[in-house]
């Protein structure tokens, strides 16, 4: 080895030395050509007189070809990994999701279509008697049957004797009035040797069979939803009652009916470990329908984990405080629609340790709709204990007679490019304009395609006048759903004016009295 480079391995180079070999290099080379030329004339510019030894056939050239095809290689991996650490140029889907993830945003997944369907028939093998004293056992009593008389005593008579103790026709085990609706829950008295946390059917929905399930309901916070599943609760009906009826769509017995399929999968973490992952590989797992509980050594329930809302942002320490409880987890998405559960560090939340069940149901990833009277005449059969402590079994015929909210398709990669980073700008509150713009598009692509809102001013308008923005930016918009109510809200005013056909002058009377009633303010409310 010459003393010059040992000198240049083991000793400080100048400054001009190193100021060459920099204004030297070529920095627009990329592909193996460029990089190939920009090396050989860096080497004939920096060393002219060591290195004249060009040809083809040279060590010298073999070992440039090779220096530049890792430079190229290198170069191109390089510019891959840059683009995958923006959300504008990244192309692996898993980028996408964890550049979401850390702006606060989780991708949506599909969202199972869900609504109410009719009891229209029911049939029990208990032999249960009518008013009369004659056998309703495997007798078919029909909902609003013109052909028989006693068709409601009939009815409740086959229901009663499936419900539990406490929960009898008359005595519910909850009630609520939502929109002049009364609804009444009502426990079937489940065979525990036989019953099921939710019971299957299939439907011929756009053209395929799709799964259905019947499932518990409860009320929380004034809302009638799905109960959590446990094995150890008994499955409900609800009766609901709109004063117009049995004929209405609205009045009857009614079961909570979900587009999907039930699964779950129980582990068990012998070693508390911070900040533990649990994947659930199984595909298109509903938006809303997973669940994480605690259990014994033999899978009996024991109590809920509280799942972080990732809509908005809540915390583990906001959580463990809300609730009192350090048993929390976040449920975020995987790219093919599966989940992954999220156990907390140990410090603001418990770490995962012991036996742990997690519920989820898996939907269809597309688009369809579940229209009034698209399920007809589906059966399902609840087994259960009657009065005199023996199994029976009781059916159940259903009917969709409304339309049940629509299964919407997995958010797609696109939307999430585009929406999570504007959901970080929102940070959940509509203050301004821009905020009105964006964050109705966080509830996911398929719920919102487009929204514009324009600050607009009525100055000078006469309220009796249609409203129309005098910017001209802004017209009338009508919007149509299937998950509203009209409503009429009975508010009677009277008021007394009299006229004497005799004495009375016409004109004074228009002019006075009329005005006056005119002017009441239940008339002058218009919008």
């Amino acid at each position: 080895m010459s003393q010059e480079r040992v000198d240049n391995l083991f000793a400080s180079e100048s400054w001009s030395a190193v100021y060459t070999a920099y204004s030297n290099i070529s920095l627009k080379a990329y592909d193996f050509d460029t990089i190939r030329e920009a090396l050989l004339a860096y080497v004939q510019q920096t060393y002219p007189d060591k290195f004249n030894d060009f040809i083809a056939s040279s060590e010298f050239i073999a070992i440039l070809d090779l220096v530049a095809y890792l430079g190229h290689s290198l170069s191109f991996r390089l510019d891959m990994n840059t683009r995958e650490n923006f959300l504008d140029t990244a192309e692996r889907r898993e980028s996408i999701l964890r550049m979401a993830k850390n702006l606060g945003y989780i991708k949506t997944r599909p969202i199972n279509a869900r609504g109410y369907m009719k009891i229209t028939s029911v049939t029990t093998n208990q032999d249960v008697t009518d008013n009369e004293g004659n056998s309703l056992a495997n007798t078919t009593v029909n909902w609003n049957d013109a052909n028989n008389a006693d068709w409601y005593e009939n009815f409740i008579t086959i229901l009663d004797s499936s419900f539990s103790n406490n929960s009898k026709v008359q005595d519910p085990t909850a009630t609520l009035n939502f929109l002049g609706i009364e609804n009444n829950i009502y426990e079937i008295n489940e065979n525990p040797l036989t019953k099921r946390f939710n019971y299957p059917f299939t439907a011929e929905i756009a053209g395929s069979s799709r799964k259905f399930e019947t499932t518990k309901v409860e009320i929380s916070d004034d809302i009638i939803g799905e109960a959590e599943p446990n094995v150890s609760k008994k499955f409900t009906i609800i009766n609901r009652n709109d004063n117009l009826g049995p004929a209405s769509d609205r009045t009857g017995f009614f079961v909570y009916a979900k587009a999907g399929e039930m699964n779950f999968s129980d582990y068990t973490y012998d070693l508390k470990l911070s900040n533990r992952t649990q994947n659930i590989d199984v595909i298109d797992i509903s938006n809303t329908d997973v669940w994480i509980q605690r259990t014994d050594s033999n899978r009996n329930y024991i109590s809920s984990v509280t799942t972080v809302d990732n809509d908005s942002r809540e915390t583990a320490i906001y959580n463990s405080l809300r609730t009192g409880s350090g048993d929390l987890a976040s449920v975020t998405t995987n790219i093919d629609n599966s989940i992954a559960i999220n156990f907390p560090d140990g410090i603001f939340g418990n770490a995962a340790y012991g036996n742990y069940r997690i519920w989820y149901r898996q939907t269809s990833n597309e688009n369809f709709t579940v229209n009034a009277n698209d399920i007809a005449e589906v059966s399902i059969t609840v087994p259960y204990i009657g009065g005199d402590n023996r199994p029976y079994d009781l059916t159940l015929t259903m009917t969709t007679t409304s339309d049940f909210s629509e299964n919407y398709a997995a958010e797609t990669f696109e939307s999430v490019r585009r929406i999570a980073p504007r959901a970080y700008y929102s940070q959940d509150r509509m203050v301004n304009a821009q905020d009105y713009n964006i964050y109705p598009l966080t509830l996911g692509s398929n719920v919102i395609s487009k929204m514009k809102a324009v600050n607009t001013t009525f100055a000078g308008k006469s309220r009796f006048f249609e409203m129309d923005d005098v910017t001209g930016n802004h017209s009338n918009l009508s919007a149509t759903g299937t998950d509203g109510s009209v409503f009429l809200e009975d508010d009677i005013i009277t008021m007394n004016i009299s006229f004497n056909r005799q004495n009375g002058q016409i004109d004074n009377f228009i002019r006075n009295k009329i005005t006056e009633v005119l002017k009441h303010p239940s008339l002058m409310n218009l919008y």
